[in-house]
């Protein structure tokens, strides 16, 4: 099994689970919306950590934007940071998931069937591994 179907079987999983979420807040549009917020923001946060892990190798790659339309370096840095990898990473999974319905090929042959799960374990497995690095990556490099 590929990559590329671990990729569509976790958003399947993901949005399946939400569509059949009884108990829901919000509607099923909004709940794939969330499904594709949470999947971005887990690869952002690989990508970060990939980022920092080049850096502290001595290889200085800089993908962000420069920004300074704002005073003080926190909102020009967000807005940097949401331009140059969280929109394209939003509309890439976009495309590549929902915009021609892709996820619905694999809504009934998946192997992975763990109600949501699938997703929320790799947010929090990108989440646990940024924070770990940052925690113990200062006694590394």
């Amino acid at each position: 099994m590929g990559l590329t179907r671990y990729y569509y079987e976790i958003y399947a999983d993901a949005v399946e689970a939400a569509a059949n979420n009884k108990e829901a807040l919000f509607g099923p549009k909004e709940q794939r919306f969330y499904t594709l917020l949470i999947f971005s923001l887990a690869q952002y946060l690989n990508i970060i950590l990939l980022l920092f892990i080049l850096t502290g190798l001595g290889l200085n790659i800089n993908i962000f934007l420069e920004i300074n339309f704002f005073p003080g370096r926190v909102l020009n840095g967000f807005i940097s940071g949401f331009i140059s990898l969280g929109l394209p990473l939003l509309l890439l999974n976009y495309f590549l998931v929902f915009y021609k319905k892709t996820y619905l090929k694999y809504t009934n042959n998946r192997r992975i069937a763990t109600r949501g799960w699938a997703l929320m374990l790799y947010f929090i497995g990108s989440a646990l591994t940024f924070i770990l690095y940052i925690i113990v990556g200062k006694w590394i490099f």
